[in-house]
């Protein structure tokens, strides 16, 4: 018994003859062919195996595409996304990219080349990464009259906004705005009356689904 690569052997068997028996160079011949192995992949994200995968702006996505073999000289992995190599080994069996992506359709794949005992083997899927929503928080409280109000709105969770308008607004009246960052602090001395606060979002964001009403005080009275 031998471990053999892969390829066509011939066997013979024969004898050299003796005292009462003639020599015979080929008692009875076998050809015996080798065929290249496969290997098994695997591609995760985020620890979930083969499969398609959706995720949302701005969680990040680590893939992993790993091979299911014995013996370091077999390794000849490549992960690619969107046709181009994002990490490749020869020296362990899995190859891993963490990133995070924006508002688009990825296509991974994990690719073995083959060598003299294996066949080349693939396997890919699609990472979807939806729009993100804008969230935020705003606080304030009621006032007597020749105080200042104070709402403050805050936006939380929104890395790498820079391309979302924030605006604060009382009423129908523009408090203030910023690109990318809460707006100012409303802290004007108003009238008696009661107001109404809307913290919102407007433009046209890559990664964010942009929100008209992050958070609304339906009423800050001053008194």
């Amino acid at each position: 018994t031998s471990q053999l690569s892969a390829d066509f052997y011939i066997y013979v068997l024969n004898s050299s003859g003796g005292a009462n028996w003639s020599s015979n160079a080929s008692i009875a011949s076998s050809i015996v062919v080798v065929n290249k192995g496969s290997v098994a992949l695997n591609l995760l994200f985020n620890g979930t195996s083969n499969a398609n995968k959706t995720y949302t702006y701005p969680n990040s996505v680590n893939s992993t595409g790993s091979i299911n073999s014995t013996s370091n000289s077999e390794f000849n992995l490549s992960l690619y996304r969107d046709g181009v190599i994002v990490n490749t080994t020869t020296a362990e069996n899995f190859a891993t990219e963490n990133i995070g992506l924006g508002n688009a359709t990825y296509n991974y794949t994990v690719l073995f080349t083959g060598n003299a005992n294996y066949s080349d083997a693939l396997k890919n899927f699609f990472v979807i990464v939806n729009k993100g929503v804008i969230n935020g928080t705003m606080t304030a409280s009621n006032v007597t009259y020749s105080g200042a109000v104070n709402v403050v709105p805050q936006q939380s969770n929104n890395p790498r906004a820079s391309d979302v308008n924030f605006t604060l607004w009382r009423n129908t009246t523009l408090v203030s705005s910023s690109l990318g960052s809460a707006p100012s602090a409303d802290t004007t001395l108003l009238g008696v009356a009661a107001y109404s606060y809307v913290f919102n979002s407007t433009g046209t964001s890559t990664n964010w689904t942009i929100n008209s009403s992050i958070l609304t005080i339906p009423t800050v009275v001053v008194s």
